[in-house]
């Protein structure tokens, strides 16, 4: 009897222990969903280059939403991983800030870590501890996918920051140099196409009839590196030191707001995850933008303060689509930014070799809604994910758009 209440005290001690603690969680047991969350206190992005073997140059950028809040209040650890199956090693490598830090001040920081992995080991896992708060957050990045090399042996550069360009996103008419980081190249290849990719399709749509634009070249050059260049033009640009490989850098040239939609075209063209085929034919043909999309939101929620609403909700799912999802196309027209600017940001995400799943609890008269996404090999990117569609996601889709269009949301 007195084993049984041991036992049972175990099983209590267990249960009260956080969730990562309780059995060494696996990383594709993670719930790794504040990579996608909108409100965080802060942002940690990344820019990897490598020499194609064991050496990696990771370059993070974190950037402190808080008022006041300081580097020192944070403590950035990394363990290498040979996979997702790895059960998560419990010894971390601590970032030094005095090491590490490149360039920055106040609220936004740059670092620099070397990385050597082989290939053995396949996956970085960040765990970013808020000492304040005593919250742990979570960044998972693949070094490699298999035998596959996911980057180069350059990177882009903000010639007066001294630090890369963090995203794929930059405004027209901004300076850049390609800085190599390994490597011997002298110069670069620069292919400069538009951006005229057609939004993703809603996820129950599981064959298309619609043929998207020829992707076409619109400008190439050969540019040494360490040499400023303007990108003047809006598009994206595709940057390669061996145009033979399957991997390179992707960068959108935008207009100076993105990621918010600001200019009239940019806040319509997203509406067409919220319209039907003719209402979106309607305002994309109006003579006068401007009053179509008003008239739009008004006929879409039936009061001008509930049409408010929806664009300030619905806008702001965009703005974060944009953020996260945004490669060589904007990130609202992919099949993660539709889900998102949808549904917003999953409650569960969890991540695989090559897949991802989101999981969203409770969205309206829906108990449970999962979207699986599968990696596919893209030559602009490795982050190219493909939802994987069904008929059967028909009518909760139809129910979110029609809680949109009521003010309800119901998410």
């Amino acid at each position: 009897m007195k084993r049984a209440l041991l036992g049972c005290f175990w099983v209590l001690m267990l249960w009260q222990l956080p969730l990562f603690a309780q059995d060494q969680l696996s990383v594709k047991n993670l719930n790794l969903n504040d990579h996608y969350r909108q409100r965080t206190p802060f942002d940690l992005d990344f820019e990897i280059a490598t020499d194609g073997k064991n050496a990696f140059s990771v370059f993070m950028q974190m950037e402190l939403r808080q008022q006041r809040d300081l580097l020192t209040n944070y403590v950035i650890e990394y363990a290498l991983l040979a996979n997702y199956e790895e059960r998560i090693n419990p010894v971390f490598i601590r970032l030094d800030f005095e090491r590490t830090k490149i360039a920055g001040g106040n609220n936004i920081h740059y670092l620099r870590e070397l990385v050597s992995a082989d290939t053995s080991k396949n996956l970085l896992l960040f765990r970013i501890h808020h000492k304040d708060v005593d919250q742990k957050f979570y960044r998972l990045i693949p070094l490699r996918d298999g035998v596959r090399r996911l980057y180069s042996d350059f990177l882009v550069f903000d010639p007066t920051l001294g630090a890369p360009v963090f995203g794929n996103a930059m405004q027209v008419d901004t300076m850049i140099e390609l800085r190599r980081i390994y490597g011997e190249a002298k110069e670069a290849y620069v292919f400069r196409y538009e951006e005229t990719f057609l939004p993703a399709e809603p996820p129950m749509i599981v064959q298309s009839n619609r043929v998207s634009p020829e992707l076409e070249i619109k400008e190439e050059r050969i540019l040494a590196f360490e040499t400023p260049i303007r990108l003047s033009s809006e598009g994206f640009y595709f940057f390669q030191s061996d145009t033979t490989a399957a991997f390179g850098k992707s960068i959108v040239v935008t207009d100076r707001f993105f990621p918010r939609p600001v200019l009239i075209n940019d806040v319509m063209e997203p509406l067409v995850y919220l319209s039907s085929a003719d209402e979106f034919t309607t305002l994309s043909e109006a003579e006068n933008p401007k009053i179509a999309l008003d008239n739009q939101l008004v006929k879409m929620a039936r009061e001008q303060k509930t049409g408010r609403d929806i664009m300030r909700d619905y806008f702001r799912n965009v703005t974060s689509a944009n953020r996260f999802f945004t490669t060589y196309k904007y990130g609202w027209k992919t099949d993660m930014g539709m889900i998102y600017a949808v549904y917003g940001e999953p409650d569960e995400v969890k991540m695989d070799a090559n897949k991802q799943e989101w999981v969203y609890l409770n969205r309206g008269r829906v108990p449970r809604l999962t979207f699986f996404f599968t990696r596919v090999p893209n030559v602009f990117t490795h982050e190219h994910y493909v939802l994987a569609r069904d008929r059967r996601y028909a009518e909760f889709y139809f129910s979110t758009v029609d809680s949109w269009r009521r003010g309800r949301r119901g998410l």
